[in-house]
């Protein structure tokens, strides 16, 4: 078989936690794999990845990591946070909020987005304002 690096197969990975996530539809294999970067070395590290990618789903991932036996220190993403993910805006659009978070967001068709937040806002790519279109944002 493929010798894999140490680190890979440190003893830190406990194999079921992957099938609990895949089993009960919490994440894809691609999603998974997503989340295993160089720097993720720790359930720790993983965990603060899969909620920062997967915000979502961030209860049914702890759970699963505990049902493993796994309880790691990290804080799930509060409630005080919006997020905005995965969207094509294409007619004008406005969100109010303590804190956004904005990833995978297309802006066309002339539309404008407009956030309103209390607190911060966090862009993660991609992020695209198309020719034509709008985007603003205030804070409170």
């Amino acid at each position: 078989g493929r010798e894999y690096p140490p680190y890979i197969v440190s003893g830190w990975i406990k194999r079921n936690v992957f099938y609990e996530v895949l089993d009960k539809k919490i994440l894809t294999n691609k999603q998974i794999y997503d989340c295993l970067t160089s720097d993720v070395r720790t359930y720790d590290a993983l965990l603060r990845k899969m909620y920062a990618k997967y915000p979502d789903k961030a209860d049914l991932i702890e759970k699963a990591f505990h049902d493993e036996g796994i309880s790691p220190d990290v804080e799930k993403p509060g409630s005080d946070i919006i997020y905005f993910k995965d969207k094509t805006v294409s007619s004008s659009q406005t969100i109010n909020g303590k804190n956004i978070v904005l990833e995978n967001v297309n802006i066309t068709n002339n539309a404008e987005l407009t956030l309103n937040m209390e607190k911060s806002i966090t862009i993660n790519s991609p992020f695209v304002v198309n020719s034509g279109s709008r985007f603003n944002f205030f804070v409170k």
